[in-house]
């Protein structure tokens, strides 16, 4: 049922098991989601949340700096990727 889900969703998932590396990218998300949120957002009524969210996602996408990308955002990183490439 999962494999034909992924097959209808075209996306390809892992065929690795146990590995550490499959879930670390979203795990970081999390991690900083969950420290960083209530700092913006301290009152955050539940019927916000979806939109706050995803304001703050779209800060942390492509305003928000990352060290281990050079000092840049996730779409800086991904441009300068595509214009090197």
């Amino acid at each position: 049922m999962y494999r034909n889900l992924s097959k209808e969703l075209h996306f390809l998932p892992s065929s690795r098991k146990a590995n550490c590396w499959d879930n670390a990218v979203i795990e970081s998300l999390f991690s900083q989601l969950k420290t960083e949120f209530p700092c913006f957002y301290p009152n955050c009524p539940p019927d916000s949340f979806q939109q706050n969210s995803k304001k703050y996602i779209r800060y942390y996408n492509e305003k928000r700096i990352q060290h281990r990308m050079g000092f840049v955002s996730p779409k800086m990183y991904d441009l300068n990727y595509q214009n090197a490439s």
